[in-house]
């Protein structure tokens, strides 16, 4: 086993062996399988195995709170974590234990990482005079808090979280209120936000069912922007969204087929398939229906690597939007969603590449409901000034550099990749434009 960024290990007993899967950092493990197969058997297994080492987030959960402001002190939340062990006990996959003490915990440890982070600035500030560099970190958005808002805002969810009278308080269309009034669903997806940004670097994070009020066409939204904020962590999610696994580069599987139960209740050994090749995934397992909203827009880009899914998603919060291979696989989709308008409520659009198309090609296009960029390509919005301006800011942090040298030299260096092989490169991609438009 390759111990690279290995934060823990999933030791499952079967009726043979042991099988042991390294959790590594960056390298979420799904754990998939039909109703009654033990899935959340397994993962109650591992949070009573693990104990302290993960931060367990039970199928049973509640998703509310108990007040509208905060009960846990300092001293209650230190008494929880010594507690922890009693909250992963074997009967938490079946009953809530301690009420709503874990969605206190998390509200808590986000208020106090926005806290210290706040403080940790100004004092550096202090420290060092207002040509301090965490005048521009303070000035990012990249607080615990706005990592949050930005997760939230890339799962489709509206509402937004600030600091208002010392409190974590809800806004939404000029509104605070309290967060123990949001949604179900909003309050879920706040829970496992802050618990995930507050949690300390190698936290490993064991999740069941996290679709529990949560509509298909957030959870995969947000469960991935989760795991692309903390490469630095450990996931094991259980779910019935089978999106999920192929939602996320570079995930494992572990197919659950069953299990063996003994006296009193608890599983003895599973039946359990690890599948590193998504294709492997059986037929059966596949659902037929993937629930969406009824506005779709099919966009061009891989759904593994590609930028283009979070960043429409911030753009089109009301839309559920899904990545496709081509501008090809874009028309088929919205061409045959449209075509069968009578057996369905919802509405497809697609967004594709301009790739240098004639007027008259974009016409075409735009009467089918699929609508070429007024630029070449979305990636097309790094040459703007303002984008610019704030990578080579962020990049001076960094490396302790002038940000106006950096701006310079990539501004030459892009300048210069126009000639030899990156003009080819520009002249085969219009080629490409030009073929698809036809």
């Amino acid at each position: 086993m390759e111990t690279a960024n290995l934060l823990t290990k999933m030791e499952i007993p079967t009726q043979e062996e042991i099988v042991v899967i390294g959790v590594k950092a960056g390298v979420p493990v799904f754990i998939l399988g039909r109703n009654g197969t033990g899935k959340s058997a397994l993962v109650n297994h591992l949070a009573a195995a693990w104990g302290k080492q993960c931060i367990y987030m039970p199928g049973s959960r509640p998703s509310y709170f108990e007040n509208e402001s905060l009960t846990m002190t300092p001293s209650s939340r230190r008494d929880y974590g010594a507690s922890q062990n009693y909250y992963n006990s074997t009967d938490t996959r079946w009953k809530s234990l301690g009420g709503t003490a874990r969605n206190e915990k998390a509200i808590h440890d986000l208020q106090m990482a926005e806290t210290q982070y706040k403080i940790d600035a100004a004092n550096q500030i202090k420290s060092e005079g207002g040509g301090s560099v965490a005048v521009i970190r303070l000035q990012t958005d990249n607080s615990p808090l706005d990592i949050v808002n930005s997760v939230l805002s890339q799962a489709n969810i509206s509402v937004q979280l600030q600091i208002y009278g010392g409190e974590l308080r809800a806004s939404q269309d000029g509104a605070l209120y309290s967060y123990a009034r949001m949604s179900d669903g909003e309050r879920s997806a706040l829970i496992f936000s802050a618990e995930v940004v507050a949690a300390p670097s190698g936290s490993v994070f064991l999740i069941d069912e996290p679709e529990l009020h949560l509509h298909p066409s957030i959870v995969i939204a947000l469960i991935k922007a989760l795991i692309l904020t903390r490469p630095d962590c450990g996931f094991v999610v259980c779910t019935h969204e089978l999106k999920l696994p192929t939602a996320v580069q570079n995930s494992h599987i572990v197919l659950v087929r069953g299990c063996a139960w003994q006296e009193g209740g608890n599983v003895r050994s599973w039946e359990v398939d690890v599948i590193e090749d998504l294709g492997d995934i059986p037929e059966w397992l596949w659902v037929d229906v993937v629930g969406a909203r009824r506005k779709i827009l099919f966009i061009e880009g891989n759904d593994k690597t590609s930028l283009d899914q979070p960043l429409y998603s911030l753009l089109f919060p009301g839309v559920s939007i899904i990545p496709m291979e081509s501008c090809k696989d874009v028309m088929r989709a919205v061409e045959g969603l449209r075509a069968i308008e009578g057996e369905h409520r919802a509405e497809a659009f697609g967004l594709i590449d301009h790739d240098g198309m004639t007027e008259q090609q974009v016409k075409k296009f735009e009467e089918g409901s699929i609508f070429p960029l007024p630029v070449f390509s979305v990636e097309s919005l790094i040459y703007s000034q303002e984008a610019q301006e704030a990578i080579a800011g962020l990049q001076a942090e960094i490396l302790g550099l002038d940000s106006r040298q950096l701006l310079s030299e990539a501004r030459q260096s892009a300048i210069e990749s126009l000639t030899g092989v990156g003009k080819k490169r520009a002249l085969s991609r219009s080629a490409r434009g030009a073929i698809c438009a036809r």
